[in-house]
């Protein structure tokens, strides 16, 4: 089991503000430098064996100029890159992680994903894209892990958005790419009610390094209610920055701007905005 490195210390308590973000970065100068991610603006790594790479990067961007680049390394096994953010739920409420991810094509290796984790290094929730391309769920009980997967081929050479939503008042957890709901499983019920972090994690299957993933816009949000679906961006609330983004799109295939997830973003899109504005602000 991974160790983490994160202190009782930084646990915040439950807030009557909602939707509050804990964490949101899109890893952009100044705050950001090009290079190893691990050291800058308070990011942690751990390794199984030798260490994958993980590093702020100008060569690929969902949006801003930059993002993580994630690259497996021959004869390197799993990877985890994370900043603490040790929120505690109280045992209610909901946890979102929000994130762009881009993977390349060609001979691929690896699994890219995202753990969540208490602060005794359980693990509560998990997804990842294998390296045959299909999504999955990560379903942990403190004794064994159970792979769920979603049916869903994740598309190689684009960006997807995903937001893992975690409910702490059912025990359930869900996966959501590009506003379509893929599957649920449930929260590990031998973890802490204290979300510690949410982790970038790649797990080098083969233990080759052909491959690469890009992440981007990462958001971590706690809740009272699930996030509604019209919230584009992911910030919580529905409002003109969500209204602006099926605007832009509109008349396209851009899965992020299509709210209904039928293929192309049009007026049913934008009605589904104009409906549930103001909803969570």
């Amino acid at each position: 089991m991974r160790t983490l490195f994160w202190s009782l210390g930084l646990a915040c308590s439950m807030s009557l503000v909602f939707p509050q973000t804990l964490l949101e970065t899109g890893f952009e100068p100044p705050e950001f430098s090009l290079g190893n991610l691990t050291g800058q603006s308070g990011w942690q790594a751990f390794h199984f064996s030798t260490p994958n790479t993980a590093l702020v990067s100008d060569a690929l961007a969902f949006s801003g100029a930059q993002s993580v680049r994630v690259v497996p390394v021959s004869g390197a096994s799993s990877s985890w890159w994370w900043k603490p953010i040790g929120y505690n739920t109280g045992g209610s409420g909901y946890i979102t992680v929000i994130w762009d991810m881009y993977l390349g094509a060609g001979t691929i290796q690896a699994a890219y994903g995202i753990d969540c984790y208490d602060p005794d290094g359980f693990r509560i929730a998990a997804m990842r894209v294998n390296n045959l391309n299909r999504v999955q769920l990560v379903q942990d009980n403190g004794f064994t892990t159970t792979i769920i997967d979603t049916g869903t081929i994740y598309p190689r050479n684009t960006w997807a958005r995903f937001k893992l939503e975690l409910n702490y008042n059912t025990g359930r957890f869900r996966l959501i790419m590009n506003n379509r709901e893929l599957g649920s499983a449930n929260l590990n019920s031998a973890a802490d009610t204290i979300f510690a972090d949410a982790d970038i994690w790649v797990n080098n299957i083969t233990g080759n390094a052909n491959d690469f993933g890009h992440y981007d816009n990462f958001r971590v949000v706690a809740s009272s209610a699930p996030l509604p679906g019209a919230d584009l961006n992911g910030d919580g609330c529905v409002d003109d920055a969500d209204l602006l983004i099926v605007l832009f799109a509109f008349g396209s295939t851009d899965p992020i701007a299509d709210v209904n997830g039928d293929g192309v973003v049009d007026d049913a899109d934008l009605l589904e905005v104009l409906f549930s504005f103001g909803q969570g602000c």
